[in-house]
């Protein structure tokens, strides 16, 4: 990856439709705009309607505005929970490296 990854972000929300009615395309273009984004791999709880993302950003802080704004504003727009954590990827990264992550070189 051409940024450097100084955090991962994990988001669960508790929707009511499944994935596949889910409007994702419009979330991505709302996501891209985000200061500090650099990726996201979505997730699609196993068994209920959770929808959710794993995502990359390239400091804690634009990590943790992206928590508290942008997907924060959205749970209450949607009127949903979520669970949010952030998390420092350079403690990780020599622990990932030796398990084939997608994140470190």
């Amino acid at each position: 990856m051409s940024n450097i990854i100084k955090a991962f972000v994990y988001v669960e929300a508790q929707v009511s439709v499944p994935f596949e009615e889910y409007d994702w395309d419009h979330d991505n273009q709302g996501i891209r705009k985000q200061p500090g984004f650099i990726s996201k791999t979505w997730l699609s709880g196993a068994g209920d309607n959770s929808i959710g993302g794993f995502y990359a950003f390239d400091s804690i802080e634009n990590a943790k505005k992206y928590v508290t704004g942008f997907m924060s504003e959205k749970a209450r727009k949607l009127n949903i929970g979520i669970t949010t954590r952030v998390f420092v990827a350079d403690r990780v990264e020599e622990a990932s490296e030796e398990m084939n992550s997608p994140y470190f070189n």
